[in-house]
């Protein structure tokens, strides 16, 4: 049967909604009439070969949102078929065709979400969710649907616990699903089997550190017992070494050169036992994952592999800088032994009398301590120094292509790019979005349009680009006072045209609330919008388990930017970071980029992250309309046109980086508009348009592509449309 409703988006607790329920033909309900479960008195009456009913106002509420149409149908068709009786006469006789079955659907679109509830949960349908039928049904077409049989219909639940992976979270959580349970049933507990897996590797992890400090601690003394006792046990020989004119420095060159011998020897001991260590256990887990795991699709099956996968990198630096250590510490017991015996007469020596050490005179242990730590103070300051030195060096190399000019402020330097006309119609500031440290780079080509009669400026605030980093909050006041004292200080005045990628949305958003005589017109550049109710906003903090386990990662990277292992031991990155904007970027452009983000963990840069909530809140109650000139691009796709352009910008840059492309541009953009069409419609329609709305005075200009880039990937269609804004609004 068919179900329609007189209303399925936005019912409010004052509406009455009309359900109407069409028997296709063939089918009719005789035992078990239709009817809406859970609302007994509710009743669908036959009218004219269709069941109606009327829903009163009060039924639905922000938390009661599950309709059901149930009932039992019965499918009734005539056939004829041939039969051949017992006097070879060939007979046509008709035939009762009848199935029977339970039918139950639940109309699309009646709630598409569900409000919080209790304990910060937050449910929603995510983008590969639609429901197409029952499992079964689903399974026969989503092949031909999808052209693609591991998409399944599935809705996913987050939730904003209080630390990492634990079970007082879990059990909140489940409490919740149980409450639930008559419209929510789970498939799969993924939080218990991430925090079983979580659990044993972080015992097996727990391990293997307290195993490798007593090693360490062995290793070490066994290391200068064996150094020693080795010259203890060869006092005669080194003294038949002096006399055949081997001098004291000649003795100590020998003995370092033990020394390095043993430590060298233990080094590729260590480094093949780590090797063979961090690979074989993760081909294990990865063998046990798979085979206890047979049944999950490839996305949770990786998300617990991601929870096995050890640094391929970090053990092995430890392994050596461990060996510079027992190195330094064996060198300097061997010569304090070497001084001791030198105080021996020959003949002593020679006859091999006992060694009387003095461990007090000689401070033996006090030494070799002093050693260790100062050769990881060397390795910290040898591998600090590289750090600052590249840092530098990138610093003059940003600043040998032109993009460098610090200012100052009282917030530190800050780098204001200027290019396009010395002094233009109108003066157009960017503004990067979060993280985004290349943006004067990447806009290269869009200047160059938009600059032949205005002025340009690009103000990194702190933390970003080249400027220097700041330990104050990086709230929207803090930010937009920066840019602002920055434009001054370099004699650059208003009013201003901003134009603003992503989270820079909000600074200039701020600045015209605040500043209007000194904003003309905003170009927003898929810039992040602001929802009438926080309830629907996804925040940065809310993609981890908690702000504890983000602090976490974010010291982690910091830690590996401040010793310069990002540079030594750059993260890997996927095929399509990989093929990100080569068919566009030049090679400079590609290469200036990648250094504006080796300075990409700044505490500014932390602090916007964990302040993002906060100004949220504070710009929802700031924001109002206004009749200030907006212009909104977004790469939101509204159409399988505009997703195919996506793929073929895609497509574009994995030929560039030369790397396979999966599928043509029209086959994924199909498979892609099938699966998310009515999401990426819905999300304009929520999101978007009331966010125009909201701001006022604000045309909406789509442009497909990504969104990091967006503004490259379509530089002229974007320059012409942003001139004959301004040329309006003259």
């Amino acid at each position: 049967a068919d179900v329609t409703l007189s209303k399925k988006e936005g019912i409010t607790p004052e509406d009455t909604v009309t359900v109407t329920v069409t028997p296709k033909t063939g089918y009719k309900f005789e035992s078990d009439e239709p009817k809406v479960e859970g609302l007994d008195d509710v009743t669908l009456n036959l009218v004219g070969g269709k069941y109606v009913g009327t829903i009163p106002k009060g039924k639905f509420t922000s938390d009661d949102v599950t309709l059901k149409i149930t009932g039992a149908g019965k499918f009734t068709s005539e056939s004829k078929e041939e039969k051949t009786n017992d006097k070879s006469v060939k007979q046509t006789v008709n035939k009762k065709v009848e199935s029977t079955a339970k039918v139950t659907t639940s109309p699309e679109g009646v709630y598409d979400a569900v409000k919080a509830s209790g304990h910060g949960v937050k449910t929603f349908y995510a983008v590969h969710s639609t429901l197409i039928g029952a499992e079964e049904t689903y399974a026969d077409i989503s092949r031909k649907y999808f052209k693609d049989d591991r998409n399944r219909p599935e809705c996913y639940v987050t939730y904003s616990g209080s630390g990492s992976l634990n079970s007082a979270d879990e059990k909140i959580m489940t409490d919740w699903f149980e409450e639930h349970r008559d419209n929510i049933e789970v498939t799969e507990n993924i939080y218990r089997i991430r925090r079983t897996i979580h659990n044993v590797i972080s015992s097996i992890r727990t391990f293997v550190l307290m195993l490798n400090i007593l090693i360490a601690v062995m290793a070490l003394i066994d290391l200068i017992n064996i150094i020693l006792t080795g010259i203890a046990n060869r006092r005669g020989e080194m003294a038949y070494l002096q006399c055949v004119g081997m001098t004291d420095r000649q003795l100590a060159g020998m003995t370092v050169i033990e020394c390095l011998q043993f430590t060298g020897t233990a080094l590729m001991i260590s480094l093949i036992l780590c090797a063979v260590l961090i690979f074989g256990t993760e081909t294990i887990m990865t063998s046990l994952i798979n085979s206890l795991y047979p049944d999950e699709n490839d996305e949770i099956r990786k998300s617990m592999l991601d929870l096995i996968h050890f640094d391929h990198v970090i053990p092995f630096v430890r392994c050596t800088a461990a060996s510079v250590t027992a190195f330094a510490a064996g060198c300097t017991a061997s010569l304090i032994m070497l001084k001791k015996q030198a105080s021996d007469s020959l003949s002593e020596q020679i006859r091999g009398s006992e060694i009387q050490l003095d461990l007090k005179k000689t401070h033996l242990f006090r030494n070799c301590l002093i050693a260790a730590a100062g050769a990881a103070l060397l390795i910290i300051a040898g591998l600090r120094t590289y750090s600052v030195i590249s840092y530098h060096k990138d610093l003059k190399a940003y600043e040998e292509a032109g993009y460098l000019h610090l200012v100052k402020t009282d917030s530190g330097r800050m780098n204001v790019y200027r290019t396009g006309a010395e002094n233009g119609k109108h003066t157009i500031v960017g503004i990067a979005g979060l993280g985004c440290n290349d943006f004067p780079v990447m806009t290269e080509e869009l200047n160059e349009l938009l600059g032949k009669d205005n002025t340009i400026v690009y103000p990194d605030h702190a933390g970003y680009g080249f400027s220097d980093d700041s330990d104050k909050p990086q709230t929207v006041e803090q930010v937009v006072s920066d840019m602002r004292e920055a434009l001054r200080n370099d004699g650059i005045k208003g009013p201003y045209i901003l134009m603003a990628h992503s989270y820079g949305s909000y600074y200039a958003l701020y600045w015209e609330a605040e500043y209007p005589d000194e904003v003309e017109a905003i170009v927003f550049f898929d810039g992040t919008t602001i929802t009438e109710k926080d309830v629907w906003t996804t925040h940065m903090t809310d993609m981890f388990y908690s702000e504890k386990s983000l602090r976490k990662d974010i010291r982690h990277e910091q830690v590996r930017e401040w010793f310069g292992f990002d540079r030594l031991f750059p993260a890997g990155h996927n095929e399509d970071e990989i093929a990100y904007g080569t068919a566009i970027f030049s090679k400079e452009q590609l290469e200036l980029s990648d250094i504006c983000d080796r300075k990409l963990y700044t505490s500014a840069l932390v602090s916007e992250i964990f302040l993002e909530k906060q100004e949220t809140e504070k710009l929802r109650r700031l924001i109002k309309p206004t009749d200030t000139p907006k212009l909104y691009f977004y790469t939101m796709p509204l159409s399988m046109e505009d997703s195919v352009v996506s793929y073929r910008l895609m497509e574009a840059d994995y030929a560039a980086a030369g790397k396979k492309f999966t599928g043509t541009p029209e086959e994924n953009a199909q498979n892609d508009w099938n699966m998310n069409g009515w999401y990426y419609k819905r999300l304009f329609s929520f999101d978007i348009e009331p966010f125009a709305e909201m701001i006022g005075n604000c045309r909406l200009v789509s442009c497909p592509g990504e969104h990091s880039i967006m503004y490259a990937q379509h530089p002229q269609e974007i320059a012409d449309t942003i001139l004959d804004f301004i040329a309006e609004n003259d």
